[in-house]
């Protein structure tokens, strides 16, 4: 994706409210520390600003999903609609942005696990982008596209602790960790972003990656097959995640989530239903009053007659 020109810059910092002080103007001035720590908010302002949501699939005429820079910068940021994307939308779009402050980006596939609660799972093919980000000689993954069981800090390839994502350091706090695997018998190595909802449950991966980077066609294809499957759960399903950010800015405290229809916000690990929804009309009121989604009416139309509508009973 072709880097962002500085009014584009300022525009997008303005619209994920990063504070004027935290504003990266030339990276390269800053030790490895503390260009870790301006990723660090960065991360954390997308997250918060920026939803993971699949809605070019359910409320649009079109009913595609489109990669295209141009596209997801005016999506995005110049609408001020509240809107974001899904995984390869807004993996890629935050892979301009790094790139244009500064930052050496790889952008990745991943295979995701088909039961979050296996032990030894089983993955599916590649349907799923991540980012590597380099800082001097460390690499991190970055990841703002999955929702409320992404990882919400840089995640270190060589260090496999395992770090606070959400909420507290007690039973309440969501784990993640990224364990490196070696395959003896083809010799390659590989990564999975595992995690655990609270400090005691088991861990359970969620996706793997490899650090062979992925070109812009390779996504166009596996956006293809995400986007089109009847199988695939962004077909079947309506869904967004927008993360809470912590008073201090300091860090993420939970999210606000809609499955269909649900909607709940988990802070500090504590779960909490926002609204009733039974009706389209319900779930878009919602959206723009929990998460400030704002949709053209020809977008909320474009619902009408698929197995994702909410009908009035």
């Amino acid at each position: 994706m072709p880097d962002l020109t500085p009014a584009q810059l300022e525009q997008y910092y303005k619209h994920i409210h990063l504070p004027q002080k935290d504003q990266p103007t030339n990276l390269s001035s800053l030790d490895e520390q503390d260009q870790l720590k301006c990723l660090i908010k960065l991360l954390h302002h997308q997250l918060c600003y920026v939803p993971f949501e699949n809605f070019d699939l359910h409320y649009s005429a079109v009913k595609g999903v489109s990669l295209d820079p141009t596209f997801l910068f005016h999506k995005i940021v110049t609408r001020a609609s509240g809107r974001g994307g899904y995984c390869m939308q807004n993996n890629s779009f935050f892979a301009s942005v790094l790139r244009t402050i500064g930052f050496r980006v790889r952008s990745v596939g991943a295979r995701v696990s088909r039961d979050f609660h296996a032990t030894e799972p089983e993955y599916s093919g590649w349907s799923h982008q991540v980012n590597i980000v380099s800082i001097g000689k460390e690499r991190y993954m970055v990841d703002v596209g999955f929702g409320n069981e992404g990882p919400t800090v840089p995640m270190s390839l060589s260090d496999e602790s395992k770090i606070l994502q959400t909420g507290d350091s007690d039973q309440a706090g969501y784990y993640g960790q990224v364990k490196a695997v070696y395959d003896e018998e083809s010799q390659t190595s590989s990564y999975i972003y595992q995690m655990s909802r609270g400090g005691t449950a088991p861990y359970t991966p969620r996706y793997s990656f490899t650090k062979m980077e992925f070109l812009s066609q390779d996504f166009e294809v596996m956006s293809f097959h995400v986007a089109n499957s009847r199988k695939t759960m962004f077909v079947q399903n309506v869904i967004c995640t927008k993360f809470l950010l912590a008073e201090d800015g300091k860090s993420i405290v939970g999210d606000i989530t809609l499955n269909n229809n649900v909607l709940k916000e988990r802070r500090y690990g504590k779960s909490e239903p926002l609204a009733e929804i039974q009706t389209e009309s319900d779930r878009v009121q919602a959206l723009e009053k929990f998460m400030g989604i704002k949709m053209l009416p020809e977008e909320i139309a474009g619902i009408q007659g698929l197995p994702t509508e909410l009908k009035s009973q």
